[in-house]
């Protein structure tokens, strides 16, 4: 299991968000915590950054849902940047890539081991 590291950064640009390591249960409420304190200050709309996400788990991806409906609320929105690997899967099974805006995202359309950006 590798921590959650998370960098918030904003500026004229709006709020971006990295993360790297494992966004699961124990990791999920800092998360939360920060996306809510970017809420609290301000930000509509956040960028995160996901693309050195080594997992996600239901309750990481319940943090970001959450988020995105928030943010929806108060005329924002929550963006997915850099989707690859084990998150990418994730997303794909639930559906929620279609559910949650998504930039940079990498569909495997030809079978295992192969991918095309779209």
């Amino acid at each position: 299991m590798t921590l959650l590291e998370l960098t918030v950064v904003v500026d004229v640009d709006g709020c971006q968000v990295q993360l790297r390591g494992d966004l699961d249960l124990c990791s999920a409420p800092l998360l939360e915590e920060n996306l809510a304190a970017l809420r609290d200050s301000g930000c509509r709309d956040v960028t995160i950054d996901i693309s050195r996400l080594e997992f996600c788990d239901c309750s990481g991806l319940n943090v970001l849902l959450k988020a995105h409906a928030a943010l929806q609320r108060e005329g924002g929105g929550l963006t997915l940047a850099g989707i690859t690997g084990p998150v990418q899967r994730i997303l794909e099974l639930t559906g929620m890539a279609d559910v949650l805006g998504v930039d940079d995202i990498f569909l495997n359309r030809e079978g295992p081991g192969t991918a095309e950006a779209v």
